[in-house]
């Protein structure tokens, strides 16, 4: 597959970039690294302050020779400290040879907030036996 056809390949990869980050928004950022140069490609919704042109960085995902396709759910740090749960899936071209990682980073912050509190709020920790003289009648 010659450079223009992978080219067109990763337009769709952007396409389905931007409809998993429409659907998650405002909680998920959808990166797409082309494995041609190691450089971050497509970017929808940053949240983790990269640009397009940035180092991929997938020296450690990707070296051993990984042929899995998807690789997590693991998790990481945000810049901002917040806890982010990412999977990366190796997307290939036509030909079955990896062209592109796309990284779904989704913040769970909010997530665990609002689970803390509902097991505080459900937490039978404070709950009594039902009253008998309340109750008797």
């Amino acid at each position: 597959m010659n450079t223009a056809e992978q080219d067109k390949v990763m337009q769709n990869f952007r396409a389905m970039a931007d409809a998993i980050a429409t659907l998650f928004f405002p909680h998920a950022e959808v990166v797409i690294h082309d494995l041609r140069n190691q450089r971050v490609a497509y970017l929808a919704n940053n949240i983790s302050k990269r640009e397009i042109g940035d180092d991929s960085a997938l020296e450690d995902m990707l070296e051993g020779g990984h042929d899995e396709r998807n690789i997590g759910p693991y998790e990481k740090l945000n810049w901002d400290g917040q806890k982010i749960r990412s999977l990366s899936t190796v997307l290939r071209d036509h030909d079955e040879r990896p062209l592109a990682v796309l990284c779904i980073n989704l913040n769970i912050t909010l997530f665990e907030q609002a689970k803390a509190a509902l097991d505080l709020f459900l937490s039978s920790s404070k709950v009594i036996p039902q009253p008998d003289a309340l109750f008797r009648d």
